[in-house]
């Protein structure tokens, strides 16, 4: 009987999409030649962003996006599985890292965020994911995951140099055992314009804080991945990592969620996580119909508006997530 029902709903929806799909205008998919993921993200406009793809010399840049290439030291395996398959392969480390040249591309400043899909194999030392600069330095980021008990990432933005501990403002950090040797999506969006830092994972928000910008200073260093780059303490990471983005600006909620989703990670359309895609689903997309305010999760696309081409969306995955 609740198939029966389902069916109808969805032959009556469908009968109004042509219209609503009308009302809303062209758009464009967000699958590409570059394919999902990527496409995902290079229409959020990265400074750098370094795909791992290359299976040996030099870690690429977008070539459309204006930071430099990164050059690949110590121990390392190079074209290994990532997290999906829209993110093609990943560098597993094992003692080695990246050094980006520096560059204005990657130097932290009022507004900017980094991304990257990881999966920690094991952690015997504070291990730095990304970052630049020494932790207790004037404008110094870093991205790190401490082991024990309980897996701990953080992330944090120094900004008022040796007076304050890094991060002292915009320190954020998620705390489960689940982390520890499964790929996840993390996100750190620091928004100097608004004075709150954020932290995002698999596509949720985990912590926020609110910060002040005063002493707010940047650095000229180089940006590291999976290396901490100070003489005698590397603190490498051990485990995969894929997928890094630097942006010069704070991304929003819809589009992590977007990035996260363009990866095949998580069940499209299902706006109340009840995994399935259904009428209480199109109940909120309808609520939220229109310019993105206070529901910008019900944008599917990303482009603003809650519209025909988010109830396509929808209605093409009707049913219960795979």
């Amino acid at each position: 009987m609740n198939s029966l029902r389902n069916t109808n709903m969805k032959t009556l929806i469908q009968a109004a999409v042509a219209v609503a799909l009308a009302l809303s205008g062209p758009h464009v998919s967000d699958a590409g030649a570059d394919g999902p993921y990527e496409t995902a993200v290079m229409s959020s406009s990265p400074a750098a962003y370094w795909r791992f793809e290359e299976t040996n010399g030099l870690v690429l840049n977008r070539a459309d996006t204006p930071a430099p290439a990164g050059t690949v030291s110590g121990s390392h395996q190079r074209n290994q599985p990532s997290a999906s398959s829209p993110l093609g392969s990943c560098i597993e480390f094992s003692g080695g890292g990246v050094r980006v040249p520096f560059s204005t591309w990657t130097q932290p400043g009022t507004n900017f965020s980094v991304e990257l899909w990881a999966k920690a194999v094991t952690v015997t030392a504070p291990a730095h994911l990304a970052g630049s600069s020494r932790d207790l330095s004037s404008g110094s980021f870093k991205f790190v995951v401490y082991g024990g008990p309980v897996t701990r990432y953080s992330i944090g933005a120094g900004r008022q140099g040796t007076t304050a501990p890094n991060g002292a403002d915009a320190g954020l950090s998620a705390t489960t055992a689940d982390y520890l040797r499964q790929w996840h999506h993390y996100v750190y969006v620091h928004d100097g314009s608004s004075g709150v830092a954020s932290f995002y994972v698999d596509g949720e928000l985990i912590d926020t804080s609110p910060f002040s910008m005063a002493n707010f200073a940047t650095n000229t260093s180089d940006f590291m991945i999976a290396l901490h780059d100070v003489p005698g303490f590397p603190y490498p990471f051990q485990g995969m990592i894929d997928e890094v983005a630097f942006y010069q600006r704070a991304l929003g909620a819809n589009e992590v969620r977007q990035h996260f989703c363009a990866a095949g990670t998580c069940c499209v359309g299902d706006l109340n996580q009840d995994a399935a895609v259904d009428g209480a689903d199109l109940g909120i997309l309808l609520f939220a119909w229109g310019p993105v305010t206070a529901s910008p999760a019900a944008d599917l696309n990303a482009d603003g508006q809650v519209d025909g081409a988010d109830l396509g969306v929808v209605l093409s995955h009707w049913g219960d997530c795979p």
